[in-house]
């Protein structure tokens, strides 16, 4: 079932269950993926961000107002969100709310504003999608025409005391990829791992290139399966997450491509989502809610 926002959080609250919030501070990133679905027409080089930084501080106002009973979790997300400056400020006064901080980078820039994020984030995301270079270079996953290497960067998230997510997305290119023995190594707390997902209007021109079956994602997951990581294929991604936009607006995926609602800058009453709404049936049926300090699921909404 789908639902407006402000009925999901009712519930959510009744059941004892905690949410999570993704806002999409820009589509800028120093990536390009071709496979992305969050760029929302930004361009790195030229356009400037969509709203200034007091804006955001009010949506993050907003949400806390909006979500009082709820343990709620803020996933700082992008493009790429250590390209935004402004984003210890707002790491900051998300904690000084009472919520959990969590951002969900690529690692590039991780070392150059390491210090800034410091005491700042309880749960730093990093996109892994191969440990293998060509792969990397296929996916379009290189910065100033590199690949990183994730075993320096991982030790910086450790250095922070974040907890460490790992998101991993499947496509044509590494679904027979073996990551066990990597992975292991590393200390991951959560590891994400996601089937490809077309979006219109975002990743057309890859649908074809990078689209996988229900049989290649489930043989990806089996080979993996000793590590735990919480799968999530495209119907379980569709409408299950509660999205901002970078111009502040609710928004959801539910039916394929992105649909619009209430701005979080305007003054209204309303916590509201266009198109179809947001699930929590969904929501907590892909493993949404889990204690954000000891990462154990919570139990499934009565």
């Amino acid at each position: 079932m789908l639902q407006t926002i402000q009925n999901a959080i009712i519930e959510l609250a009744k059941s004892k269950q905690n949410l999570a919030v993704n806002i999409h501070l820009t589509g800028k990133c120093d990536m390009q993926c071709i496979g992305c679905y969050a760029r929302f027409g930004e361009d790195v080089k030229s356009k400037p961000f969509s709203i200034t930084q007091s804006d955001w501080v009010q949506v993050i106002d907003n949400i806390y107002k909006y979500t009082s009973g709820l343990n709620v979790k803020i996933n700082f997300v992008g493009g790429e969100p250590l390209l935004y400056p402004y984003l210890p400020h707002l790491l900051e006064h998300t904690k000084n709310r009472g919520f959990t901080t969590s951002i969900v980078t690529n690692g590039s820039l991780l070392k150059r504003r390491f210090t800034e994020l410091n005491g700042l984030v309880d749960w730093v995301g990093i996109s892994i999608d191969s440990f293998q270079e060509n792969t990397l270079r296929k996916l379009g996953r290189v910065t100033k025409n590199k690949t990183l290497n994730y075993h320096e960067i991982v030790p910086l998230i450790h250095d922070l005391n974040s907890k460490l997510k790992v998101n991993t997305v499947i496509s044509q290119h590494n679904w027979q990829e073996e990551m066990t023995h990597e992975l292991m190594s590393m200390k991951i707390d959560r590891w994400k791992v996601f089937q490809f997902l077309p979006v219109v209007g975002e990743n057309d021109s890859a649908v074809s290139a990078l689209s996988i079956n229900e049989d290649q994602f489930l043989y990806f997951y089996q080979q993996h399966a000793s590590l735990k990581p919480v799968i999530e294929n495209n119907d379980e991604m569709r409408g299950s997450y509660l999205m901002i936009s970078p111009e502040g607006r609710v928004f959801d995926n539910a039916k394929g491509y992105y649909s619009y609602g209430a701005s979080l800058l305007e003054g209204n009453n309303k916590f509201d989502i266009g198109g179809d709404g947001f699930s929590t049936i969904k929501f907590l049926k892909r493993g949404g809610s889990y204690d954000w300090k000891t990462n154990a699921q919570i139990g499934a909404m009565k």
